[in-house]
């Protein structure tokens, strides 16, 4: 017999129209019965995976006898939508490679070609009104619905999109206990950078040094002060200008910040906390991968919540360190040291840079100890797959 591309127009096929010449395919009964047992989400999404995986492996159109037969999942509903149908998209999925390149092997569609070849690209649908799932073509029911077609289409990508995020976050489970040993090599550094900022901020309060207003944009500023004449008809006025000039960067500025907030060992303790519900061992991580979607997502979004933590503290961590850097010390040194400075401050280092002399004087300024754990290097504490924290 010769094969023809031309589909069969009319109605219902008979076995000789659905031979090899053709392209109609067989629709078995028992596929055309609804099936509304899917009422929720959840179950239609689990069930609509298994009949896409089920797709991927076996195609959609067998030959038996050189007749072609849709090779149905036994809980798909082959029938058209009705008009004005709500639908949600399930799963994606192409045909296997054989059945995609050969037309006489790709799908029909109870959207649009209901007995005929259609495609090979599909998705697989869920119907909540009629609680049927469907197997139709990757864009045929927007000849149906564009509306609803373009909707369901962008939950879809929204939910493929946050599938990913939970699978790369899960899969750092296990580097997990790198995570929290890094927390606690620096808590020490935590614990010292808590210490000298309290201390600096009670020396500057003593001695009522207003320090921050002046440094807070990140800049040592040098003040000139200037006069300038009015006249006016009968009369004369002097004016005073002040200049700022900006002399030097500073860094590390939110230090000094008078702002209440945890501390950085607090902030620290609570991301152990957290962390150490989660077991960074091969069984913890297999009995995740056989959780359901929602204690998945559940524990992604834990995860995902105390990196972003991290990242937080580890920024701001990095940064404060600065200005207790012995460069920036001697920077802040110098300009108050000069008759111009902004400030009127007292600042000295001791022993070998390891006491800060803070105040406003000789014999008002408070001795502050400068730990050996702020000259330490902060260890990573985000480093495991930045790109899926945000």
């Amino acid at each position: 017999m010769e094969e023809t591309d031309a589909p069969l127009l009319g109605g219902e096929p008979a076995a000789d129209d659905a031979r090899l010449g053709t392209n109609r395919v067989v629709i078995p009964e028992r596929a055309k019965l609804e099936k509304p047992k899917f009422e929720t989400f959840e179950i239609a999404l689990q069930t609509g995976k298994r009949i896409a995986a089920f797709i991927r492996k076996e195609g959609r159109v067998r030959i038996e006898a050189g007749v072609r037969l849709l090779n149905a999942h036994p809980d798909e509903t082959y029938s058209k939508p009705p008009a004005g149908a709500q639908v949600e998209y399930l799963q994606e999925f192409v045909l296997p490679e054989a059945h995609a390149k050969a037309r006489r092997r790709q799908s029909p569609c109870p959207c649009c070609q209901f007995q005929s070849s259609k495609f090979a690209r599909g998705i697989v649908a869920w119907f909540p009104d009629e609680c049927v799932i469907r197997v139709i073509g990757r864009d045929c029911f927007a000849r149906l619905s564009p509306e609803e077609h373009q909707k369901a289409l962008r939950n879809y990508h929204q939910r493929q999109k946050t599938e990913k995020q939970i699978a790369a976050l899960l899969r750092n489970i296990p580097l997990i206990g790198g995570v929290r040993d890094a927390i606690e090599s620096n808590l020490d550094i935590a614990r010292s950078l808590d210490r000298i900022r309290a201390d600096i901020l009670n020396a500057l309060s003593k001695h009522d040094v207003r320090l921050w207003p002046m440094i807070r944009q990140g800049w040592l500023n040098t003040v000139k002060e200037s006069r300038r004449n009015n006249v006016s008809p009968g009369r004369m006025t002097k004016t005073t200008i002040t200049t700022k000039t900006k002399v030097a960067p500073v860094r590390g500025t939110q230090l000094i910040a008078p702002k209440t907030s945890l501390t950085f060992e607090d902030r620290l303790q609570q991301c152990i906390s957290v962390l150490s519900t989660i077991e960074p061992t091969k069984e913890y991580y297999e009995k995740v991968e056989q959780s359901d979607d929602r204690e998945r997502a559940k524990l992604a979004r834990i995860i995902q919540n105390a990196f972003k933590t991290l990242k937080a503290i580890e920024k701001d961590m990095l940064d404060q360190l600065q200005f207790v850097d012995i460069i920036t010390l001697k920077t802040i040194r110098s300009w108050s040291l000069r008759e111009d400075a902004e400030a009127d401050l007292f600042l000295e280092l001791e022993d070998d840079d390891s006491v800060l002399l803070l105040g406003r004087g000789l014999g008002r300024y408070e001795r502050i100890r400068i730990d050996g754990a702020l000259r330490r290097r902060l260890e990573s504490m985000t480093g495991i797959s930045a790109k899926d924290i945000n």
